[in-house]
């Protein structure tokens, strides 16, 4: 279907006709499930795939020499901050998105006096939580492992390293400043809402 030639009234603005204001709605439906798409596979994929090299690397540590310890041991708690707030940012442009394809079903049951796309618009778990239950359960999966894995941090630097002075007595300050850091994330994407601009 091609569209109909776009006419432009006076003041230099172009005026769509509705039947095709209806085909560009339908088809930015169409990118914004896509985008949705990409986000829900980014969400259910790199959680598990990342956790279980940070995993492997701090099972690891009791095999490496004393400064590499120290080493990973530091970046190791920075790195789950890291997964944890990119996490939680597709969860939330997960929840743009859903918010955006269940205003364009309105939109376009308003054009045609018909429900025609409901699937967002009529969900059960609706606007419940950021990114539905997918962004919201991998959040949560994000920061337990965050949680596990900097307690695993803090044992091993107890336990397996004789680090420099101020390092092993200010490290698990460090780690739960951060574990605090991700805590506030989690609080702070219970607030948010999509705002269209």
């Amino acid at each position: 279907m091609h569209p109909r030639p776009v006419s432009r009234p006076p003041g230099n603005r172009l005026s769509v006709p509705p039947a095709d204001r209806t085909l560009i709605l339908l088809e930015e439906y169409r990118q914004v499930y896509a985008l949705a798409i990409a986000r829900l596979n980014a969400l259910d994929q790199r959680l598990p795939i990342t956790l279980g090299v940070l995993t492997a690397m701090l099972g690891s540590i009791g095999a490496l020499p004393e400064e590499v310890r120290v080493v990973l041991l530091t970046a190791l708690p920075l790195t789950l901050v890291w997964v944890v707030r990119t996490t939680i940012n597709h969860a939330r442009s997960l929840e743009d998105a859903l918010r955006r394809i269940e205003e364009i079903e309105r939109l376009v049951a308003i054009r045609t006096g018909e429900k025609l796309l409901a699937f967002q618009s009529s969900h059960p778990s609706r606007g419940r939580s950021v990114g539905g239950r997918t962004g919201i359960e991998t959040i949560e999966a994000a920061l337990a492992a965050s949680a596990i894995l900097q307690g695993g941090c803090l044992y091993l630097s107890q336990a397996m390293t004789t680090g420099p002075d101020p390092w092993q007595s200010l490290f698990p300050g460090f780690v739960v400043a951060l574990a605090a850091s991700q805590l506030w994330m989690r609080w702070r994407i219970r607030k948010y809402r999509y705002e269209p601009r």
